[in-house]
């Protein structure tokens, strides 16, 4: 692959990050007419047309990457399998599956396999998917993705007993593994057994305690936030409404563990953002935050409110939750005790993202975000644009950030990346937001992001 391809590669990669998916594409294409054969355009198209909810271009894309392909085309055919199960193009997952299946055979990976498994499930062939799970399980004893595989076989059925049997063993043999513990409480939160559950957290965490001594624990007890809001622009039936109940449970569940007895975390809505608005700025910022129509923007005001008001802060966007082994501040990320901002990369630029900050007594970033607080409510009152980025968004930090630590003030903050730094610790306990339907860069395109009946609202 020459220079002048790859720095097209990367044009694309660019648009992609940015979300100019039709750029995107174009790019993707002009790069398809000078080579064939590489995996890699093929991999960015698929994914641009997967967030666009493109079928056709998803489907031209596939086609012509089986067809052209040469040498490795793992990362096209899973991200072909992902973009098809989206958008439920059912038959199309189970020949991806096969294609995945032999390359699986042919390298000797075990989770290339269970696509086959997975494709069944979608196609509601939930009796093959059960034998070859349990086949597989039986040839690979060991491998802890299988048996995973098997729980959601169990979940199709909705045989909850049987889930809940293949969780409690998968924890046992797997007692070092995090998503085995989370499998089963998972399973004791759906039968109702929250105490259990719990306690399931708490045992895997005090099996692999003071694993890492050398953390400076802040003695001031941390505030962390998170917040949750139906998108009335996405589609929601009654099924996925339980789950994310569900997922909510075990997310509080996971936090409360993975905090200090004299930590909080709150998971919080909308009236519950209000009233913390109400009491620690007042009625008027209550009014601008019920103003924004969008609950990006609302998400967008109260993790700054949250961290310009307390002295020893975290917030992550939801459905972030630690995963680790280990207590918050046992984690390498938080054993300096440093605040920290995180970015994302951007033509090897550092880029400030909104979507995690913590604040620490240490060094802490309390006057930063109530200058970026200031902003935001300046914005929302002035109707500044209709770009949720630049009102509420992290085009605010940004600005906020360059003006705060670029000038007269000393630079005091740790800087790392998302994901690469953040994920070590935190994952997200599903996909959100897996096309861009009801995303705010698309609803705002059509209509305006303020509420002026606020009386309406209430």
């Amino acid at each position: 692959m020459n220079e002048s391809i790859k720095n097209q590669l990367h044009e694309a990669s660019q648009h992609l990050a940015n979300l100019r998916l039709d750029e995107c594409i174009d790019q993707v294409e002009l790069i398809l007419d000078k080579t064939k054969e590489h995996q890699k355009p093929y991999y960015i198209g698929v994914r641009a047309a997967q967030i666009n909810e493109d079928s056709t271009k998803l489907l031209s894309l596939i086609k012509r990457g089986i067809y052209n392909i040469t040498g490795d085309r793992t990362l096209f055919l899973e991200a072909s399998y992902r973009a098809c199960k989206q958008m439920e193009l059912k038959g199309q997952c189970l020949d991806l599956a096969k294609r995945l299946e032999e390359d699986g055979k042919n390298s000797n990976r075990v989770d290339l396999l269970l696509y086959q498994v997975d494709a069944l499930l979608i196609n509601d062939d939930t009796q093959t998917a059960e034998k070859i799970i349990e086949n597989l399980i039986k040839k690979y004893p060991d491998n802890l993705e299988c048996r995973l595989k098997g729980i959601d076989c169990k979940r199709q059925n909705e045989d909850w007993d049987g889930a809940r049997r293949i969780a409690r063993k998968t924890a046992k043999q797997f007692p070092k593994m995090w998503l085995s513990h989370d499998a089963f409480a998972e399973e004791c939160l759906r039968a109702g057994k929250i105490k259990r559950a719990t306690k399931i957290y708490q045992i895997a965490l005090d099996a692999n305690k003071g694993q890492n001594s050398n953390s400076i624990e802040p003695k001031t007890s941390l505030s962390t936030l998170q917040y949750y809001s139906p998108n009335k622009w996405q589609e929601s039936c009654n099924q996925r409404i339980e789950k994310i109940r569900l997922i909510n449970q075990k997310i509080r569940l996971q936090w409360d563990t993975s905090l200090r007895q004299q930590d909080t975390y709150q998971l919080i809505d909308s009236n519950d953002a209000s009233a913390i608005i109400d009491q620690c700025i007042g009625q008027k910022e209550v009014d601008l935050f019920r103003k924004c129509a969008l609950p990006a923007m609302q998400a967008d005001v109260i993790r700054v409110v949250h961290l310009a008001t307390q002295s020893h802060a975290l917030y992550i966007d939801w459905p972030y939750r630690p995963f680790q082994l280990s207590t918050l501040f046992e984690q390498k990320l938080f054993q300096a005790g440093e605040s920290m901002l995180a970015g994302k990369r951007r033509n090897q630029n550092w880029v400030l993202w909104n979507g995690f900050a913590y604040s620490s007594p240490k060094n802490s970033l309390q006057q930063f975000f109530l200058n970026v607080m200031e902003r935001i409510f300046y914005n929302i009152n002035n109707e500044a644009s209709n770009n949720v980025y630049t009102v509420t968004g992290p085009g605010v930090w940004i600005k906020a950030y360059d003006q705060y630590f670029n000038g007269s003030r000393s630079f005091d903050v740790h800087q790392i990346t998302y994901p690469g730094d953040v994920q070590q610790v935190f994952k997200p306990a599903l996909d959100k937001r897996p096309s861009m339907k009801g995303h705010w860069s698309a609803v705002q395109k059509s209509q305006s992001i303020y509420i002026n009946d606020i009386a309406q609202e209430r």
